[in-house]
Order: structure tokens, then sequence, then C-alpha cells
């Protein structure tokens, strides 16, 4: 069988893209890929800043407590710094121990002998930023800083905690053999379960007035009481920076 091959006609040729249409396909590229940089950027950008003001949002609420928290506890180391010195000065004057006498000193150690008042701070938030890297979110001019700043005071104050539970511990270990417990407090129980200890003046005795047994008690509570000193120092100025801490936040993320 014949085969016919048709002619191929001179000069016919495939037909070539210009370097136009290559420019613009690029152009197209170029501006869909950098449209999505930015649109994907602007949204890593506003998930960030909404992190940041929820991290800001829980920070104020944690130096809103610890305000009110050292505040609190401000109060109750001077009311019991000055109540132990009170109850030193009664023991150091040698006076006898009437019943007046006997009754002034219970009643100021019922008061401010036998319990501690160690502030406890709230870490959550710090710790959240700190422990997962957001720290990098604080972006605001100073508040990073401002918080390195109040958790080194918090470190300072947490360093003195040791020497206050262990002058309390050695107070509380001669007062023991000083005061009873039982004979002037009452623990009652309330209609609703809860417990209130009551002071009463019966049969108030000491275990003994031995002047060396009187004398190791007052010597290691003073120590407690310098401890106490410090302790209310280092109150102080964790108040003082919290309370700044606060006040800059607020008004670097116009927050109230």
């Amino acid at each position: 069988m014949e085969v016919h091959h048709h002619p191929i006609a001179i000069g016919s040729h495939t037909e070539r893209r210009k370097w136009t249409h290559y420019f613009w396909e690029f152009l197209m590229l170029f501006l869909a890929v950098t449209l999505g940089f930015f649109v994907e950027n602007q949204r890593e950008h506003f998930i960030e800043n909404k992190r940041e003001k929820q991290y800001i949002r829980s920070l104020i609420i944690d130096l809103k407590k610890d305000t009110t928290n050292a505040s609190l506890h401000l109060r109750r180391n001077i009311s019991k710094f000055k109540g132990l010195d009170s109850l030193l000065n009664i023991l150091n004057s040698n006076k006898a121990f009437d019943s007046a006498v006997t009754v002034r000193l219970y009643r100021l150690l019922y008061a401010y002998g036998r319990s501690r008042a160690l502030v406890i701070t709230n870490e959550i938030t710090i710790q959240q930023l700190l422990s997962s890297g957001n720290v990098r979110l604080l972006r605001k001019k100073g508040v990073y800083d401002s918080l390195v700043s109040y958790q080194l005071r918090k470190s300072i104050l947490i360093r003195l905690v040791p020497d206050y539970q262990d002058a309390y511990t050695k107070s509380f270990t001669y007062q023991a053999e000083i005061f009873k417990v039982r004979g002037y407090r009452e623990i009652l129980m309330n209609s609703d379960t809860s417990f209130t200890p009551v002071f009463t003046n019966n049969n108030l005795r000491f275990i003994t007035t031995d002047r060396i047994t009187l004398q190791k008690y007052v010597e290691a509570t003073e120590v407690w009481r310098s401890v106490i000193s410090s302790y209310i120092g280092e109150l102080k100025i964790l108040k003082r920076t919290a309370v700044n801490l606060l006040i800059l936040v607020k008004k670097e993320y116009n927050l109230e």
C-alpha cells in the first residue's frame, strides 16, 4: 500500500512565547508568594499580640494578688515584731510572775509567738512565660527588665525563709519548756464546723520559771525577731517592686 506523506510547508514552525509572557508569569507568582507570606506574617503577628495581652492580663491579676498578700504579711510581721518585743521586755525585766504578768505573757505568746507569717507569691504566669519561651512576647519598653527585677527581689526574699523557719523552730522549742499549751487555750467547734481557738485565763501557770531556761528562750526569740526585721525590710522592697511593675504594665498596655 502506498503511503502518502503530507509535505511540510516551508517556513512553518512552533510559535515561541515572548519574554514578556514569562516575565508576567514570574511577577504573578512572586506577588502570590509575597502576599501569602505577608498574610501569614500578619496572622502570626495577630496571634502573638493576642497571646501577649492574655499573658499581661494574667500577670496583672497575679501582681494585684501579690501586692495584697505582701501588704497583709507586712502588717502581720510588723505586729509580730512589736508583740515579741513587748513579751521579751517583760521577761528581761525580772518582774515577779504574779497573775497579771502571767496572763499578759500568755496573751502575748498566744498572739505573736506561736505562728509564722511567710508570704507566698503567684508564679503561674511568670513560670509559663519563662518555661515556654514566650517571655519574648513582652515587647513593651522596660516590661521585661522590670519583670526580671521583680523575680530577683522574690528570690532574695525566699532565701530568708530557711532562716525564718529555723529561728521560729528554736524559739518554739524553748517556748515549750516554759509555757503550757493546755490551760490557756480551748478549741471550740462552731455551728458551721469550723474551729475557733479561745483564750482563757483558767489555771495559767508556767512549766518552769528557771532563769537559765527563760534566758535561752529570750535569746532564741531575739534571733527570730531579728530575722523578722530583715524579712520585713525585704518584703517592703518586694511590694514596692510589684507596685511599680503593675503601674508600668498598665501604662504600656493601656489597661486598667
